[in-house]
């Protein structure tokens, strides 16, 4: 029997207990791999070296605005579902995140980000992934 390949979550965000608490809370969750980025110059490293199926993007990173990786996403036909994270959910909502302009996110979460919220877009996502 070939070895199961498990979904892969990106976590980017330059909060490290942040990240952290993802990653606690999918990998209680089970059934996916969770690789972490503080920043826009190691998610693009990630991305250009492994296939990642959910990327959790916050906005406001220390090397870049979160919808240029947005954008990357989209201009390099990188197969991965992005959910937005943001600490001002109304400014992306109805904007460019959402409806194309800044690449299409998958889902906008605000933050903090509460658990059962995260997990369902996240299940969501690896769901959408399949159809």
């Amino acid at each position: 029997m070939g070895e199961r390949i498990l979904p892969t979550v990106l976590v980017v965000d330059d909060e490290a207990s942040l990240r952290r608490t993802v990653r606690r809370i999918l990998n209680r969750r089970g059934g996916c791999e969770v690789v972490e980025a503080d920043s826009m110059k190691s998610a693009i490293s990630i991305l250009s070296t492994k296939q990642i199926d959910v990327m959790l993007l916050d906005i406001t990173l220390p090397d870049g605005n979160g919808l240029e990786l947005l954008n990357y996403v989209q201009k390099e036909a990188l197969p991965t579902k992005v959910i937005v994270l943001t600490g001002r959910p109304t400014n992306y909502t109805s904007s460019e995140a959402e409806y194309g302009g800044a690449g299409g996110a998958f889902d906008i979460l605000p933050k903090p980000v509460e658990i059962e919220e995260l997990i369902e877009a996240v299940e969501k996502a690896f769901s959408d992934k399949d159809s």
